[in-house]
């Protein structure tokens, strides 16, 4: 659809807040990041999905403290531990399927293959090659 005023001039906003913060990465140009991603947030939540805040958003009130170096690097251990530990449990084999759409091969590849190779009429498959009905 078509974006409103408010929505294109919080995305500016968003834009120039950042270049500022990145030029003189002092307390007051890291507040207009935080009031700008908030306008985003109000007018047009695509724009905060684009900025992958759910990562980049714990770095942000890391750097809030004086102590965003280590504040960094928990947040960042944190991602990681938490994206592996979720790829170990039983309910990964559903993801898979949804994971595979989006490869960057998908569009060369004939239609329907990837929902023949790893779903099967209710029972999705494995990367061990066992079948298990959901």
């Amino acid at each position: 659809g078509i974006r409103s005023f408010q929505a294109v001039a919080a995305y500016i906003f968003l834009v120039i807040a950042l270049q500022r913060a990145l030029v003189t990465p002092e307390w007051p140009q890291l507040q207009l990041v935080y009031i700008a991603m908030v306008l985003c947030l109000l007018f047009d939540f695509s724009i905060v999905q684009a900025c992958r805040l759910e990562h980049n958003g714990y770095m942000l009130v890391a750097l809030a403290f004086p102590d965003w170096v280590n504040g960094l690097q928990v947040v960042q251990c944190g991602l990681w531990f938490w994206a592996g530990t979720a790829k170990i449990g039983p309910w990964w084999k559903y993801v898979i399927p949804f994971i595979a759409k989006d490869n960057v091969f998908c569009p060369i590849l004939p239609e329907g293959l990837l929902k023949k190779v790893l779903v099967k009429e209710g029972i999705v498959t494995t990367d061990r090659g066992r079948s298990e009905e959901h």
